[in-house]
């Protein structure tokens, strides 16, 4: 019975301990086959592929993103790749947490990067962010504001009402003067730049010798320095970007010769021709959305996709297929909306007409952008366009009261101006509910902006085709901003100015409701604001 006893009390401790060496084996084999599973699991790319054009390949890789950093205010904006797309236009630096005023300041949804840009292009000084929420306002520097400490808006920037100040100080960039583009005067030696990526170094009989060798080598940037021996040294650089910030803007061209000390810059033809020609997507492999440009006739629709053709290398396209336009530079007219070998695709209708082919575009397009000018001036240009056509406009002022004046008409092209205006109106307030309903991504770019700071409405579409870190298409955007004159050529000239006159015809307290009715379908999505001063400024005595 003892016997038994003590084997019985053996098995169980045996049993146990049995379990025990089971557990720790089986925790052993575990951790071993996860240490290798994580040795032979292939590293996963750091940075994003890049789909490429067949011709215009970005021969620059997207920016490579940077480690997080401390929380220092001054630091913050440098937090992501694409904050560098900014410094094109502006140096960024924090200033202090404010709180907004709600009977001035506008809140945006936007990315913190494109509410910059926009904040630039309408000429202010500041942009008020907040980093978490896409929320953000411009301001000026003595804009009424409450202040305070940045340890009061840091800790729950994403919570609080306080938002993060920086102020914009904008970059100008040099005029194009003379046959050979001259850009301004060096600053500093040529030796100073030898780290800017120079690829050819010569000597030269002449300057425009050298401004011709750069061209041929297709290089964008030529400075020819003239030593004390009297001989002229030549060096071709590849993009504009390492150079315009090294360029004296106040230098007259007429004193070139005698007072550049340290070099003479200019863009070479090629540089400037490099842009002009765009390509079809690939609709197995586009590189770009299908976005659609959806406006009232009148907005600078043309103008908008010749930027566009120039600024991406991808050729527009339109519902309408106009010959007239294909002449003038859009092939793209060609297309239907169905290849898939076109991009920023034009359509001036909203959903107001019940129409099969308006619906399939509106359910085919992945985003809009939307060119919004004043009321005033885009009526006064499809008016213009039903009477003359693209190019042609009023001889005078009786010559438009006479025909601005007519009684009203049931004819589409024979309606007068007050007719056409209601039209317009009515098209565009379709057009906004059609985007915005529909609840895809929307670009809002007003045409007043595009005339007064043109880069920075550049950059913002970048961002919005997803393309703001590929480093190449920045040098398309300078291009692009330098190469402009011949997308002016297709703007209407006007032989007076009609604007006053054009207002007369209009009710203006009927004007001003029908601005504040646009401006709330704007601001509800928090992507734009209006002009409103200066679009009210033609109906002031």
């Amino acid at each position: 019975m003892a016997v038994s006893n003590v084997v019985k009390v053996f098995m169980r401790k045996f049993l146990r301990f049995r379990s025990v060496v089971m557990l720790i084996t089986l925790i052993l084999v575990c951790s071993f086959v996860k240490e290798t599973f994580k040795r032979n699991k292939p590293e996963r790319s750091q940075e994003p592929e890049l789909e490429k054009f067949e011709k215009f390949r970005p021969t620059e890789p997207r920016l490579k993103t940077k480690p997080k950093i401390s929380p220092r205010p001054d630091l913050l904006w440098n937090q992501t790749p694409l904050d560098s797309i900014v410094n094109l236009v502006a140096h960024v630096d924090f200033v202090k947490c404010r709180e907004p005023n709600p009977e001035t300041d506008i809140i945006l949804k936007l990315p913190k990067q494109d509410c910059a840009l926009f904040c630039v292009g309408r000429g202010f000084s500041e942009v008020n962010v907040k980093l978490k929420t896409s929320e953000c306002f411009c301001s000026n520097e003595n804009s009424s504001m409450r202040e305070a400490n940045f340890d009061g808006c840091s800790t729950a920037n994403h919570i609080s009402s306080l938002f993060l100040s920086y102020r914009l100080t904008v970059r100008h960039y040099p005029q194009l003067q003379g046959t050979n583009n001259f850009l301004g005067c060096l600053k500093t030696n040529i030796n100073n730049l030898q780290n800017k990526g120079i690829e050819s170094i010569s000597e030269k009989e002449t300057k425009t010798a050298c401004y011709e060798d750069c061209s041929k080598k297709q290089l964008s940037i030529s400075i020819s320095v003239v030593t004390l021996a009297k001989a002229t040294m030549c060096y071709c650089a590849p993009n504009f970007l390492d150079f315009l910030y090294f360029i004296d803007m106040d230098q007259n061209i007429s004193e070139s010769s005698e007072k550049c000390k340290h070099g003479e810059v200019s863009a070479t033809q090629w540089a400037l021709e490099n842009c002009r020609e765009s390509v079809f997507l690939n609709p197995q492999a586009p590189v770009l959305p299908q976005i659609g440009l959806v406006t009232i006739p009148g907005s600078g629709n043309t103008w908008t996709r010749l930027l566009f053709q120039k600024l991406t290398g991808i050729l527009s396209g339109s519902i309408y297929r106009s010959g007239d336009l294909v002449r003038k530079g859009l092939p793209g007219e060609t297309e239907t909306l169905t290849s898939g070998k076109t991009t920023m695709f034009k359509m001036h209708e909203g959903l107001q007409i019940n129409d099969n082919e308006n619906t399939k575009y509106y359910k085919t397009m992945a985003k809009f952008v939307h060119v919004f000018r004043n009321p005033l001036r885009s009526t006064l240009a499809e008016f213009n366009r039903r009477k003359y056509g693209h190019t042609i406009s009023f001889r005078s002022e009786a010559d438009f009261r006479k025909v601005a004046g007519s009684p009203p008409s049931k004819r589409y092209f024979s309606a007068n101006f007050a007719q056409t205006y209601e039209q317009q109106t009515s098209r565009g307030l379709s057009i906004l509910s059609a985007i915005f309903d529909d609840g895809k991504p929307v670009l809002v770019i007003s045409y007043e902006d595009l005339q007064q700071n043109l880069l920075s409405q550049l950059l913002r579409i970048l961002l919005f085709f997803d393309v703001g870190d590929v480093t190449s298409y920045w040098n398309r955007a300078i291009c692009t901003y330098y190469n402009d004159a011949k997308a002016k050529e297709f703007k209407r000239n006007y032989k007076v100015d009609l604007e006053k006159v054009a207002a007369e015809f209009l009710n203006k307290q009927t004007f001003h409701d029908d601005l504040i009715l646009f401006e709330k379908n704007f601001t509800r999505k928090g992507v734009h604001f209006l002009r409103m001063d200066e679009y009210m400024k033609s109906f002031q005595n």
